[in-house]
């Protein structure tokens, strides 16, 4: 907590002291308390008033004014601070001084026992620090009644400097602090959480944006908050009815806003409905206050939403010890819906065909009833869009269809049994203000076919004839710019200074541009390396450094417009020489937040992502992976190694093509002649699988009869010794089937040993004669057998125990779940197979 002191040597002393007080212009501050001196030690009736903007000019206009403090405490006389602390004020969301901004105070206590000083420079400065300034201000005669100047109020102005988090609430935001104080601390009340409720008095919905808390430990922690609808009492009996809404970790002391968001899932209350909360912590050091009110009275409250008295709870993360009347010790932030968004609508144009018996408005009703569908599942599924909905508290507004009279479109007849008319329809969808609307205006123009698809699968015929998408991709990059990647205030001023400049180079009337999004960045330095150099040279001051921004431009035209190019367009628009563009975005930088990384840009060039660009030989590009000097840099491109090892390669492998082709040539070579001196061996006209076409056709019929009856009497004898064959080929199947399936269980496209056999026996047959066959099939069989015994013992290693799989396929060995087990072995013997 900072102060800053007057004075308190005052010798004029009066009924009460008006004073303005003026927040830096780079520092949002909130105030905690502020002190006074009196005339004499006694009780006295104390009170504070506070406005917007100066006091000047309502020095007796109480209507201006808003009462903060109105208690009897203790006056402690003159030469000692009596201190209004931050318990006393009965509203405190007003008490925030954001940037450059001006809040009067009006402190009075009944009589004239205020002490205050006279100066002489009215509405000047009187005294100010790095944070805040004290203007000198009017001494009050009366409640609201004549007053004089100047005068300087004596005290102590206590304050916090509310860091980047503050920043973000803006008008459609508000912060209730909950600091009710009964004469205690707080510092002694703590433990595992605290329950309370939050009631809306408004008459819309709120949505309440994030909460903080205190706690008394000096290290970090975890936190867990949690909400439930109705009310706290509903969720006493379980954690499990509670629905979490952040969790994280925190530091000691700690009194962040936890916004919405990432790490705060917003509440949503409607008018007269109420919320319950809960906070937790692993141990026992959430601090909070100590009330004689009753559970679930009214513990702070005002125009907008009551805080209720709640429970403190005694075990983590939820059990069954609670205390009765307690309060929360910390801040509520919350905003209304209509404050906090806006809405964004998109038109589109169609030509609609319909039944004649139809009447225009169930026309309406129907295209309405169809693109709304469409586009709340379409939002509800769609990771983009689900994105969205998360970040930006993306919803359904509205959707109307009439006529469309742009004169754009026109009708024709198609079919004499339908009419055609014009529908223009509108649709509308609500989000956060702090969103670009054109990033929700694309959105909704990528669904065109969607939608014209989906509405022409009913009785309508339709014809899309609205605005299309437009869409480029490209990597822009800036040389000159520090030795950092861009932080989140640098991009938004990127993309608000790139869309201005393309509104105003590249727009027309066929072409408007909706959004510039940053995908990703890249910071890089070029730097010579030398090839007697092991390593690359150290990074100088004067070294110029690049950023590539890979950016998504997106935009939308009326078709048709001819000879548009949106790629080129927005290329040549950054790269002409006649481009302002880095003017755009250098000039007055320095004086803008996030400006001041691009006041010195040296060249600006854009180049369409799909291209790679060209890469210099004779030096790598090192890519930056941090923010400071320290981070080390990583090489991309080919070096010299690379390059080398990638002609070894693609040597190795042609080599091996060649030489796998030679192998290959040989084997058919040496197949070609075993199979011919097979020929030769068996060449025997009177045998069943021989047959000389040639000899046959010089035959005359008397030698075909005779070699009929010869093949005819051969075949015979084969069948009987086939069937022999078949018999035994049977048997000795059914062995191998048993080998396998001792071992484990064969799937149902995997052939058995028999079955293998059976193929290469019919291989056999066409090849030579019975009795090579036998002498074949015998030397299968023993392999077969061989693999069988290989099968039915086989080894395997899980979980680091040796475990032995026998025939039955139980485990001998460890203790492992036995399914498990074999399961196990199921995968690695198929490994092996």
């Amino acid at each position: 907590m900072n102060s800053i002191r007057t004075v308190s040597d005052g010798t004029v002393s009066n009924n009460g002291v008006m004073f303005d007080i003026i927040a830096s212009p780079s520092k949002t501050i909130r105030v905690r308390n502020l002190s006074i001196y009196t005339k004499t030690a006694k009780p006295c009736d104390l009170q504070v008033f506070t406005k917007k903007q100066s006091h000047e000019y309502f020095e007796q206009t109480r209507d201006a004014w808003l009462e903060i403090v109105n208690i009897k405490t203790q006056c402690l006389g003159p030469g000692l601070e009596t201190v209004i602390d931050e318990s006393m004020f009965s509203q405190t969301d007003h008490l925030a001084v954001k940037k450059g901004e001006r809040r009067a105070f009006y402190i009075r206590v009944e009589g004239t026992e205020l002490v205050y000083s006279t100066t002489g420079n009215y509405n000047q400065v009187f005294i100010e620090d790095n944070n805040v300034q004290i203007l000198e201000g009017s001494g009050v005669n009366g409640f609201f009644m004549d007053y004089v100047v100047p005068r300087m109020w004596n005290g102590v102005l206590y304050y916090d400097v509310i860091g980047s988090d503050d920043d973000q609430f803006d008008e459609c935001s508000k912060l209730m602090e909950v600091n009710v104080n009964e004469g205690s601390s707080g510092s002694g009340n703590k433990n595992f959480g605290v329950m309370f409720n939050v009631k809306s008095k408004a008459d819309e919905e709120i949505i309440i944006q994030g909460l903080s808390f205190y706690t008394d430990q000096s290290v970090s922690g975890k936190y867990e908050i949690y909400s439930i609808p109705s009310g706290f009492e509903y969720g006493k009996g379980s954690l499990s009815l509670w629905q979490k809404v952040s969790d994280g970790t925190l530091d000691g002391n700690f009194d962040n806003i936890i916004l919405s968001g990432p790490n705060f899932d917003a509440v949503y209350l409607q008018p007269g409905r109420t919320q319950g909360f809960y906070i937790t912590l692993p141990t026992k050091s959430l601090l909070y206050r100590t009330t004689a009110l009753a559970v679930g009275s009214t513990y702070i409250r005002n125009d907008d939403i009551i805080i209720s008295v709640g429970i403190g709870v005694g075990e983590y993360p939820l059990g069954t010890t609670f205390y009765n009347s307690r309060g929360l010790y910390g801040k509520v932030l919350y905003g209304f819906k209509s404050a906090c968004n806006s809405d964004t609508a998109v038109t589109y144009n169609f030509v609609v065909y319909y039944p004649k018996e139809w009447d225009i408005d169930e026309v309406f009703q129907e295209i309405s009833f169809n693109v709304q569908s469409l586009v709340e599942d379409t939002i509800a599924r769609d990771e983009y869009w689900s994105e969205l909905v998360d970040m930006q508290k993306l919803e359904f507004a509205s959707i109307e269809s009439t006529f469309d009279r742009s004169g754009k479109s026109s009708c024709s007849e198609i079919d004499a049994n339908m009419n055609c008319s014009l529908v223009a329809t509108k649709l509308a969808l609500t989000h956060n203000k702090e969103m670009d609307p054109g990033i929700v205006t694309f959105g909704l123009l990528k669904l065109t076919e969607k939608i014209t698809e989906h509405l022409n699968s009913r009785a309508l015929v339709v014809y899309y004839a609205g605005d299309e998408p437009l869409d480029t991709t490209l990597v822009v990059t800036l040389s000159g710019v520090p030795k950092k990647r861009m932080g989140l205030e640098e991009l938004r001023y990127f993309r608000e200074k790139t869309k201005k400049y393309l509104i105003e180079s590249v727009e027309s009337g066929s072409v408007e541009i909706l959004a510039v999004e940053v995908e990703n960045q890249s910071l890089k330095y070029d730097v010579e390396v030398y090839a007697s150099e092991s390593s690359v040279r150290h990074l100088e001051d004067s070294t110029t450094t690049s950023i590539d921004l890979k950016t998504v431009v997106t935009g939308k035209h009326r078709p048709p417009s001819p000879g548009l190019d949106f790629d080129i367009l927005i290329e040549d628009s950054v790269n002409s020489d006649t481009s302002t563009y880095k003017e755009e975005l250098s000039l007055g930088a320095k004086d803008l937040e996030g400006g001041s990384y691009f006041e010195s840009i040296e060249e600006i060039r854009a180049i369409m992502a799909t291209i790679a660009p060209t890469v210099a030989p004779q030096s790598d590009v090192l890519v930056y992976e941090g923010s400071g000097y320290g981070n080390e840099l990583r090489s991309e491109g080919l070096g010299l190694i690379s390059i080398v090892g990638m002609i070894i390669g693609v040597a190795i492998v042609t080599f091996g093509l060649v030489f796998g082709t030679f192998v290959w040539r040989k084997r058919q070579n040496e197949k070609k002649k075993f199979r011919i001196d097979l020929d030769d061996e068996d060449n025997d006209e009177g045998g069943a699988l021989f047959h000389d076409i040639f000899k046959e056709q010089q035959n005359d019929s008397k030698k075909k009869n005779e070699r009929w009856a010869s093949v005819q009497t051969t075949k015979t004898s084969n069948d009987s010794d086939q069937s022999s064959r078949d018999i035994a080929g049977r048997h000795r199947d059914s062995e191998d089937e048993r080998d396998y399936t001792g071992s484990y269980p064969r799937r149902n496209n995997q052939e058995s040993s028999g079955e293998k056999l059976q193929k290469h026996s019919s291989r056999d047959l066409v090849r030579g004669s019975s009795t090579k066959y036998s002498s074949n099939r015998s030397n299968l069989s023993g392999e077969s057998h061989e693999l069988s015994s290989i099968s039915m013992d086989r080894e395997v290693s899980q979980g680091g125990q040796e475990i032995r799989l026998t025939s039955s396929g139980q485990s001998l060995e460890g203790e492992d779940n036995e399914e498990t087990i074999d399961a196990q072995a199921l995968r690695n013997l198929d490994r092996v197979d």
